[in-house]
């Protein structure tokens, strides 16, 4: 890999690590953290087991 794929590379990631830090400042217990505050709708839970799944077929 040539440096222009190390920045961007690195950068992805301290990008993704400072958003996570970013939304999770207000948490304060591991049970608010699994449960996501309860905010979490039901599409978006579908669309996630259904992602996840599709992911896994995909693989196989």
């Amino acid at each position: 890999m040539n440096v222009a794929d190390w920045v961007v590379f690195l950068g992805t990631l301290g990008g993704i690590a400072a958003y996570g830090s970013w939304r999770t400042r207000q948490i304060r217990s591991l049970n608010t953290y699994l449960k996501g505050r309860r905010s979490t709708g039901w599409v978006t839970i579908g669309l996630s087991v259904m992602a996840t799944q599709a992911s896994a077929i995909t693989f196989l």
